[in-house]
């Protein structure tokens, strides 16, 4: 009966211990949270209010330069470093010349061959109206003979016929002459726009 007793006293007591503990403990908020709402107070004045706030984002230039060369190659001399300063026409770099050197002299012989084409149409034009001429006086001649039943039929068809193949043949080289013209303004630009990438090089 004794013990019983003593046991359960022991117990009681540990009971208290553990209560008092666990007051002690909650009130000094080792134990659970306590729901707290941090305020931070200050001593009224006037002053100014800053906000700030953070975000994120992209900042981009109010003015923004993209540079790209109007021709393209292989860049042997840089004249100017990053972040440099630079003015409007100014030369920032050089390109190795030997394509378009190479390029220019291609157009330049390119178009001498153009001319002398050019030049031996012409001569072939020259060539075909003076053939037309001749035949134009032999079909007149022997237009008339015709009519007055001194040549055949068959004669005069191929008179006639010499005729229109030396219209026509003046007409292909006129045809020849132009297009020849239009091959010397064409190679001759095809030079202009060589010799213009060459000097920005």
């Amino acid at each position: 009966m004794s013990k019983k007793n003593n046991t359960l006293r022991n117990i009681i007591i540990i009971a208290g211990v553990v209560i008092v503990a666990l007051v002690i403990a909650k009130k000094a908020g080792w134990l659970g949270e306590e729901n707290v709402t941090n305020v931070s107070t200050e001593k009224a004045s006037l002053q100014t209010i800053t906000e700030s706030v953070s975000a994120s984002g992209k900042v981009q230039p109010e003015v923004e330069v993209k540079i790209s060369s109007d021709v393209s190659g292989e860049i042997v001399e840089m004249l100017v470093k990053e972040g440099d300063v630079v003015k409007k026409g100014q030369l920032l770099c050089k390109i190795n010349p030997e394509i378009y050197i190479s390029s220019l002299d291609r157009a330049v012989a390119g178009l001498n061959s153009t001319k002398a084409n050019y030049e031996s149409s012409k001569s072939r034009l020259s060539q075909a109206e003076s053939q037309l001429v001749k035949a134009e006086i032999a079909y007149t001649r022997n237009k008339k003979l015709f009519e007055e039943k001194v040549i055949s039929a068959s004669d005069f068809e191929a008179i006639k016929s010499a005729y229109e193949v030396a219209k026509a043949e003046v007409d292909a080289s006129k045809q020849g002459v132009s297009g020849a013209q239009y091959n010397i303004n064409s190679g001759s630009a095809t030079v202009r726009e060589a010799k213009r990438k060459f000097k920005q090089d």
